[in-house]
């Protein structure tokens, strides 16, 4: 068995995973993306491993990530999942319906003994959407529920409009660089000093 396996990391979400406006079309597995080439590289520097791989679907709804995740999780066998997910139902879906996927999809992660992360979701400065309201519900549960969170929203929303986005919307360069800071800090904050022992131990066993 290899001590150097590498761990992977995948960003799971909708266009804004997928790192619209840059890249325009959905996502299955590659390595480009508003985000995660940063954080491959932040994560690289900080001595792992790893590959960062892009399943972004643009204009995903919720539920449909949850019917979408069992097949990605069975394919890639992530070490750690990033579920950004839910700004695309908020005009007409209820919070509440949006939370129950939510929490689907970190269930079914968590059942396969993957790593997960749940963010909050970035603004929406275009007006109409119960963006705060759904964040205060991911927070309360994300801490409830010991599931390591990635604050997004915190940390682009005071400077989202003169900053960190285009169209009020999708995250800019310097937008989707925050994210990937925060994503970073939440993964790094919540691994063993950047060593997955769960993997190495299964290597050693299946030797």
């Amino acid at each position: 068995a290899s001590f150097a396996a590498a761990l992977k990391v995948i960003g799971f979400g909708d266009s804004i995973t997928a790192g619209w406006p840059y890249i325009t079309s959905d996502q299955n597995g590659s390595t480009v993306g508003g985000y995660e080439p940063a954080l491959r590289t932040m994560l690289k520097n900080a001595g792992w491993d790893v590959s960062v791989l892009n399943y972004g679907h643009q204009g995903e709804l919720s539920f449909e990530g949850n019917n979408r995740i069992p097949s990605v999780l069975n394919t890639q066998r992530p070490d750690w999942v990033l579920v950004l997910e839910g700004t695309n139902d908020l005009f007409w879906v209820s919070t509440g319906s949006v939370m129950s996927n939510l929490v689907s999809m970190v269930n079914r992660v968590r059942a396969e003994g993957r790593n997960v992360v749940l963010a909050t979701l970035t603004p929406d400065t275009r007006g109409g959407k119960p963006i705060s309201q759904m964040n205060d519900m991911i927070r309360a549960w994300s801490s409830a529920n010991e599931v390591p969170l990635a604050d997004l929203y915190a940390a682009v929303a005071p400077n989202w409009n003169s900053l960190y986005t285009t169209d009020k919307l999708h995250p800019n360069t310097a937008g989707y660089n925050v994210m990937a800071r925060t994503w970073f800090d939440t993964i790094t904050t919540n691994s063993n000093s950047g060593i997955d022992i769960v993997p190495i131990i299964m290597l050693l066993l299946n030797d």
